[in-house]
């Protein structure tokens, strides 16, 4: 969690974008070819890209600041509850807004794309997901049948 809040990752965070055919903007940039984009959609999409990863590594930074002191006041003992409640909550917004972030880039992204393309990435990312979960079913058995 600590990596891909500071390399601006989502982690998940767009989850419900995604599960609803609003396409991401790094899957969107990873499938440009497959998809077809022309170079203004392509340099659009990149934009959102940089952006939202620039916001997110912002945001991903401040949440482990608070985070690593919220660990340091359990591990030191030197903690009042107020600022434990206050860290805790702080750190909840800031997911949330990080959440925004992710969310948002995966709804200006639909809006660039037609929905030729908007079907077609909603194909080949399942058919990703599809392939991912056979080589995570594949590699299970193998672990658990060890003695």
């Amino acid at each position: 969690d600590r990596e891909a809040l500071l390399n601006g990752e989502g982690n998940g965070m767009a989850q419900y974008a995604e599960s609803n055919g609003f396409p991401g903007p790094k899957h969107v940039l990873d499938l440009s070819e497959k998809l077809a984009l022309t170079a203004r959609q392509k340099s659009d999409v990149r934009e959102i890209f940089d952006d939202m990863r620039t916001r997110a590594r912002a945001i991903g930074k401040m949440i482990v600041k608070v985070e690593e002191e919220l660990h340091y006041a359990f591990n030191s003992g030197m903690f009042k509850l107020e600022g434990v409640e206050e860290d805790a909550e702080s750190i909840g917004k800031m997911r949330g807004t990080l959440r925004g972030v992710h969310l948002g880039a995966h709804v200006k992204t639909k809006e660039l794309l037609t929905k030729k393309q908007i079907e077609q990435y909603v194909a080949l990312r399942k058919e990703q997901k599809e392939k991912e979960q056979k080589e995570k079913e594949q590699k299970a058995p193998a672990e658990q049948h060890k003695h």
